[in-house]
């Protein structure tokens, strides 16, 4: 089934093997979704700066992260973010 604009295409999951545990399986689906260059080079920027394996591995981090805070922030949680100077800020989530 394929989607046109910013809607993802799920495809059919697909299975494969894990280097670190060769008796592991787990399933992926693929997404394709379109994204602005700015976006595009934020992401290639990110991947550089983290030394991340891939593109995706970006996406896998960020969607982790932001997850985790979510969550947090469901729990009552504030996220501040402190600086060197020992001022602080709420971080927004969005």
């Amino acid at each position: 089934m394929e989607q046109r604009g910013n809607v993802a295409d799920l495809s059919a999951p697909v299975i494969i093997g894990n280097p670190m545990n060769p008796s592991a399986k787990q399933v992926k689906f693929r997404l394709n979704f379109d994204i602005s260059p700015e976006a595009k080079e934020q992401i290639e920027g990110l991947k550089d700066r983290i030394h991340a394996d891939s593109l995706s591995d970006v996406v896998r981090r960020a969607l982790a992260v932001y997850d985790f805070l979510w969550t947090q922030r469901e729990g009552g949680a504030t996220t501040v973010l402190r600086f060197t100077d020992g001022s602080e800020t709420l971080l927004p989530l969005f």
